[in-house]
């Protein structure tokens, strides 16, 4: 285990896995809990209305205990304006149940935190209360609830008001509450409805609005006694229609190290997933939520209005073979736009657009998470990471597109924790990452980051952005060192190395630049001149990697007309290496090979951590009229020419025909790391005595050294072919092959 801290309860993580191992051994792993969870849902019963009368006829929800998730939440048919009437009952299942009903509007995703506009309460001390804007209310003569006991709620919701009134049984629970006020967002209509329970659990029934996306909770598959089933020693749960367990939030709170969870594919469940961080796997048992593809078709995750749709704060868990589809879609109905018209909108638009879609696909809060074979679509980020907790994370043969609303929005944006997890990675490979209707295809803050065998394509802005970390972020503020020293010691460093290796990728791109390396401007104190034209004085910026950059067998092809660039250089760097990769572009203006920011008058100028522009490679090939070409005493072996040699590079087969002058002309990958001197050099970083504020120049002179010359860790064997784009397969390349330029 490398990480060092984990919630404050490495403790006790480790003496409930000591004792899930002492079971294993023991060749029975105990079912108790199960049993107990699987006969408080075998007792739910689906005894609703006639469907003329009831829009959601036998369905109803069951909301299993989920410690610290978020809602999971559905979205009315349509959504209701004026004032509107909702009735449903609900039955607690335990004696004792913390849980929340609530409603908000259809223009926003529900975080539930601070959404809970109008919410109904089942309180642990066993009564109903209702929240009064943000005060917990219960009536005078208290409103008792038991265990296996109906009662019917009927909720009258005034928008116009801002006031709602509830009944419980016809008692009076709640009348002319006022709309939780938090959040300073107009409500003209309810169109969302949530639940969550963070102890206990209880059922919804019967529910007067009909609701899109909702689980069928009959009782189908009730009796089925062996879920979970025992395979080799560990429990492997069903989950599906024709199962007891119907959605994926009914098990969560059962998992221990090495479960399993199959998900019948050909069915659509509801998100968010959340899986709290006290269901850790380990590293030798991880716990895997595994789809299993029916009809040809993967399970699908989706959501109307939950903020993010899977999201993991537990160790070791492996997500495989999934859809996973954020509301973007149904947004963009909403306002008369498609994808292709986004980015054309006014601001205000592009702005409601994007409060109104998921936030992320899948959300990496932990360490040790796989993501494998995933379609992930339609959200603001199709997988983010936090800055803060966040570990070693896997992304492979994946499918990424239409995510992006906004520039700071991503198809993947990464990143890693490098004081709890310092020897994290993120490793992404035998992807096919393409149409980032906004930002890049992957930006990635990661300590160290493996970039292999992917194909990147039509992403907005870069496809690849390969930068720092910023720990002092939190929203649209900045926390001082100070601050972030409080929580660990060891944040507050500045200069410590991300790198990245890049290795047989294909890159095809039609608007700007290709790739982006060293930072991104996040939090630049530097002072400008009075009409914002150039920098006065330099300050420091979080985000620069200061790192080293390795590209190795990459096929990198602009279809733009414009001034391109295939590698800008800016901010923070130590060093950029490349063999043995083509730069192509057949239309227009000649492509700038390496774009090196020299301009000291703009932030983004570049500033070597050496003091020395670093950059080496070998047996590259560019146009004949490529601009940013480095010479010889940088690049060795360049060829030059007007045609690589692909086999027709307008439809985007970019294999070799059998006279191209790149076969065989790549140097060996022994031979694709440069050493370089040791040096040492001052530069700025900021104070860490006082906040740091955008525009305020805090920098002061620190020095920093290096004495490891090579590039650590690299890839030195090339296994396979970039993934095909059309059967997300990649083809092993056959031993002996010859190496040469470009990934194929």
């Amino acid at each position: 285990m490398k990480k060092m801290y984990k919630h404050g309860r490495a403790a006790i993580g480790w003496l409930i896995s000591v004792l899930i191992l002492v079971s294993m051994l023991g060749g029975m792993i105990p079912v108790m809990a199960v049993e107990e969870d699987a006969a408080a849902v075998q007792e739910v019963s689906a005894a609703g209305a006639a469907d003329g009368e009831n829009p959601n006829g036998d369905y109803y929800i069951y909301v299993p205990t989920t410690p610290g998730g978020p809602a999971i939440p559905f979205a009315f048919e349509t959504p209701r304006n004026g004032v509107v009437n909702v009735e449903f009952d609900v039955t607690p299942l335990t004696d004792s149940v913390d849980g929340h009903i609530a409603f908000n509007t259809s223009k926003w995703t529900m975080a539930f935190t601070s959404d809970r506009k109008i919410n109904i309460i089942l309180r642990p001390n066993g009564t109903f209360a209702a929240n009064d804007n943000t005060s917990t209310r219960s009536p005078e003569e208290p409103i008792r609830y038991e265990k296996g006991k109906t009662y019917h709620i009927a909720v009258t919701i005034d928008i116009a008001a801002k006031t709602y009134s509830a009944t419980v049984d016809g008692k009076v629970l709640a009348e002319n509450f006022a709309f939780r006020n938090t959040n300073p967002r107009d409500i003209d209509d309810i169109g969302v409805m949530g639940v969550v329970a963070a102890s206990g659990s209880f059922k919804v029934t019967n529910i007067s609005e009909k609701l899109i996306g909702l689980v069928d909770n009959d009782t189908v598959g009730m009796d089925e006694e062996d879920n979970p089933a025992i395979v080799d020693g560990f429990r492997v749960f069903r989950v599906g229609p024709t199962h007891k367990f119907k959605k994926v939030q009914d098990v969560i709170a059962m998992l221990r190290p090495g479960d399993t969870v199959e998900v019948d594919g050909d069915a659509t469940y509801p998100a968010p997933i959340f899986i709290d961080g006290q269901f850790d796997g380990t590293e030798k048992y991880p716990i895997t939520i595994k789809g299993i593809t029916k009809n040809g078709k993967k399970p699908l995750l989706k959501t109307y209005n939950a903020t993010n749709l899977v999201e993991i704060d537990a160790d070791n868990i492996v997500i495989d073979n999934f859809e996973i589809e954020g509301n973007l879609g149904e947004v963009l109905a909403r306002f008369d736009h498609d994808y292709v018209s986004i980015q054309s909108a006014p601001n205000s638009v592009r702005n409601n657009i994007r409060n109104q879609t998921s936030y992320r696909g899948i959300f990496h809060k932990a360490d040790n998470l796989v993501v494998r074979n995933c379609v992930i679509h339609d959200c603001r980020n199709g997988i983010m990471s936090t800055d803060i907790g966040s570990g070693d994370i896997l992304v492979e043969y994946c499918e990424v597109y239409h995510n992006g609303v906004r520039n700071t929005e991503h198809n993947l944006y990464l990143a890693t924790d490098e004081v709890r997890n310092p020897d994290a990675v993120a490793r992404v490979q035998f992807n096919y990452i393409h149409d980032a209707l906004a930002g890049n295809g992957l930006k990635t803050r990661a300590a160290r980051n493996e970039v292999y065998y992917n194909w990147f394509e039509n992403n907005y802005n870069q496809s690849l952005e390969l930068i720092g970390p910023d720990p002092g972020l939190d929203g649209d503020t900045f926390w001082t060192a100070e601050e972030l020293q409080q929580i660990v010691p060891a944040y507050g460093d500045h200069f410590l190395r991300e790198d990245s290796d890049v290795v047989g990728n294909v890159i095809v791109h039609k608007r700007g630049s290709l790739v982006r390396v060293g930072g991104d401007g996040t939090g630049d104190t530097s002072l400008w001149d009075e009409d914002w034209i150039s920098v006065v004085k330099h300050g420091p910026s979080f985000g620069q990697s200061y790192g080293r950059y390795r590209f190795v067998n990459n096929t990198f092809v602009h279809f733009g007309t414009g001034d391109v660039s295939a590698i800008r250089v800016e901010f923070g760097v130590e060093s950029v290496e490349m063999y043995n990769n083509v730069f192509f572009k057949p239309y227009g203006n000649p492509l700038t090979v390496v774009d090196v920011n020299t301009n000291y008058d703009i932030i983004n100028y570049v500033k070597w951590a050496s003091g020395n522009r670093q950059i080496k490679g070998a047996n590259n090939w560019v146009q004949t009229n490529a601009v940013g070409v480095p010479d010889e005493t940088e690049w060795t072996g360049t060829i030059r020419g007007k045609d690589p040699g692909f086999v027709n590079y307008r439809i985007q087969n970019f294999k070799l025909r059998g006279n191209s002058k790149l076969i065989g002309a790549g140097i060996g990958l022994d031979q694709t790391v440069a050493e370089w001197p040791e040096w040492k050099n001052t530069l700025i970083d900021w104070d860490t005595s006082v906040p740091v504020v955008p525009g305020e120049y805090t920098g002061k002179l620190v020095e920093v050294h290096s004495k490891d010359t090579s590039f650590p860790n690299p890839l030195m064997t090339l296994e396979y072919y970039p993934v095909n784009p059309r059967t997300m397969k990649a083809t092993k390349r056959a031993d002996g092959a010859k190496i040469n330029i470009g990934a194929f």
